[in-house]
């Protein structure tokens, strides 16, 4: 074992000794388009970002912050998704219209102008949940043809709470359960409870502002995308209280704050299978190794095109839960009071 090492150690003394002492850090540039699309069956109004990746000499940070080193000049890409039956036919194509309508969050990347690239349907007429979708770039300037395709994630059923009931209590030694069955072509849902109140100050009580305190339960990944299946969901109440008195300022005679409880709002976010795989591999690693496989399933460029729906069912918090909240230890300096 030791002779190996330095076998090759002298193999690295050699190779050093032959190089030169210019390091070319920059490959030859070369046009890699980056796309970003996410199609849902239930809207009539769909956004896919084109851009491109960039290179060149100096900061890869002053870089980022310039607009053309990010997008192309619309003029030059013709973007297109077609609909596609079962027996293949075409149904329908969609010519994408570049907007800059949407501003972009600051941060590294140029802001607050982005160019996304939009196609619409007619609320009678939206995008068939039965077909495939495939995605067509072509660039004028350079001659490549970005292509890919998705389907639709459709339907999940939510079954508790049921569909009928208006009003729920929320006593904190109890707990509140979801059950639904899976959409077809969902794999990952992520799961979000939002406690809806309205708070006002004693001192100008015209002054009402709604508010929202959202709470995430997770992602959980359904092991086939044929739908059907039932999953559940637990969550105990004392949870929500703690959430409450850790989020909301008391009521105090320099702060007397008055709040009344609304509802709560319980989403399922529901991923197709190609965006499942990309978040798992770009989520945070929590080992020593940073690096992780790149992810993609865009054909002559980088990025992601899948689909994605979502469930909201909202329902209303009735007056016993408002004596919990006024008696709970944890949120009675809250100053809940009746709607």
């Amino acid at each position: 074992m030791r002779k190996l090492v330095v076998l090759v150690l002298s193999g690295i003394t050699l190779a050093l000794g032959s190089c030169s002492n210019d390091l070319e850090i920059n490959a030859p540039w070369k046009d890699v388009t980056v796309v970003f699309g996410l199609l849902n069956k239930d809207e009539t109004v769909h956004y896919i970002r084109v851009s491109k990746a960039f290179l060149g000499e100096g900061n890869a940070l002053d870089f980022a912050s310039q607009f053309d080193s990010l997008y192309y000049n619309p003029s030059l890409l013709d973007v297109q998704v077609e609909e596609v039956d079962i027996n293949e036919n075409i149904t329908r194509t969609f010519t994408c219209v570049a907007v800059t309508d949407i501003p972009k969050d600051p941060g590294i990347f140029a802001a607050p102008s982005q160019i996304l690239y939009k196609f619409e349907t007619s609320p009678t007429q939206k995008i068939n949940p039965n077909s495939t979708f495939r995605l067509k770039i072509t660039n004028s300037s350079t001659g490549n043809v970005v292509t890919t395709e998705t389907v639709l994630v459709k339907n999940l059923i939510l079954s508790t709470p049921s569909p009928i009931m208006q009003e729920t209590n929320m006593y904190p030694q109890n707990a509140t359960m979801f059950k639904w069955k899976t959409a077809e072509n969902g794999k990952m849902y992520e799961l979000f409870l939002r406690f809806k109140y309205r708070e006002y100050s004693e001192l100008d009580p015209s002054d009402v502002a709604s508010k929202v305190l959202e709470l995430s339960l997770g992602r959980l990944t359904n092991d086939n995308t044929t739908g059907g299946k039932e999953m559940t969901l637990k969550v105990e109440n004392s949870t929500i209280y703690q959430a409450l008195a850790a989020s909301i300022s008391k009521s105090t005679i320099d702060n007397p704050m008055v709040r009344i409880a609304d509802s709560l709002q319980f989403q399922i976010n529901v991923a197709a299978e190609e965006m499942t795989t990309y978040l798992n591999v770009n989520q945070p690693s929590n080992t020593i190794a940073q690096e992780r496989p790149q992810y993609t399933n865009i054909t002559n460029g980088l990025g992601l095109f899948s689909s994605r729906v979502a469930l909201i069912r909202t329902i209303y918090l009735n007056d016993f839960t408002v004596d919990s909240l006024r008696g709970n230890s944890l949120t009675e300096d809250l100053n809940w009071q009746p709607r």
